[in-house]
């Protein structure tokens, strides 16, 4: 997510300016990040109430008393909106990344969740024949291929 902000290139490279020994430069790119996450970042769970209670008075002010004002704010709300919600998706499907890359290999029962999910996934329990008639059953399907 960080990645994606326009503001973040540059923290990185503030911080590796002059990496006299590696753990100092690692540790001041630890401070900058904590310091710009917070300044400029934020929480995103925060800011998406945030903008979402805004977009939400914006909307009841515009039905009574519309003015152009309020349009341009809406417009600005709802496209912040959905850059939190891409932020917010991305977040997600990396923290499920790192949930499946830390637990996957383990003898858990995430990891014998996951598998039984991906064999019903991979599972055939439906067929249509060539008459175009759908086949239902193992039994049926079975028959059908041989």
């Amino acid at each position: 997510m960080w990645l994606s902000h326009p503001s973040f290139p540059k923290v990185v490279r503030e911080a590796w300016v002059r990496p006299n020994d590696l753990p100092v430069a690692i540790n001041n790119f630890i401070t900058k990040a904590k310091l710009w996450n917070k300044e400029h970042f934020g929480n995103i769970f925060h800011r998406k109430k945030r903008a979402s209670a805004r977009l939400q008075g914006v909307q009841v002010v515009l039905a009574n008393r519309p003015n152009n004002f309020l349009v341009d704010l809406e417009k600005a709300l709802r496209a912040e909106l959905t850059e939190i919600s891409k932020q917010e998706e991305e977040f997600w499907s990396m923290k499920a990344r790192i949930s499946w890359m830390v637990e996957s290999d383990r003898n858990t029962a995430f990891f014998h969740t996951s598998a039984l999910v991906q064999r019903r996934r991979n599972r055939i329990s439906n067929m249509k024949d060539r008459m175009g008639n759908w086949l239902n059953g193992k039994r049926d399907i079975a028959e059908f291929n041989r």
